[in-house]
């Protein structure tokens, strides 16, 4: 469990660190942009699989509870509401742009936009809340 945690930390130690907006320019204005993020990638994805093969390694069960039957339908809930909000949010023309290519006044919100500003950022908080 200690490697797993490590792994952890390395991976997102290392999104942080690459990330900081100093590092990041110092290290494009060194290296260049495309080798720039070759590296990163690297990176990002050594940390991943060493996560992957971390978890792989446990022999204990990680499994902090047994769902039943009332936990597994909220989370097919959550799960329900999460892929609708992020169709519906894909679906609707969010800036109403055929009606308005000027863009000179902003039209009222149609859609699921009338019900929230939000609906992605509410399925991907659904979705990680249906997943815990």
């Amino acid at each position: 469990m200690t490697s797993l945690f490590l792994s952890c930390i390395y991976f997102i130690g290392s999104h942080f660190l690459l990330s900081a907006h100093r590092m990041r320019t110092f290290l494009i204005a060194t290296l260049g942009a495309k080798p720039f993020f070759a590296i990163y990638s690297l990176i990002a994805a050594s940390g991943l699989l060493l996560i992957i093969d971390h978890y792989q390694q446990l022999t204990e069960n990680p499994m902090l509870f047994m769902p039943n039957a009332l936990t597994k339908g909220l989370g097919m809930l959550g799960l329900y509401i999460a892929v609708l909000l992020l169709v519906l949010s894909a679906w609707q023309d969010r800036l109403n742009q055929k009606n308005n290519p000027i863009m000179t006044s902003i039209a009222p919100p149609q859609g699921i936009y009338r019900i929230t500003r939000h609906p992605i950022l509410i399925s991907t908080i659904s979705w990680a809340i249906s997943h815990i």
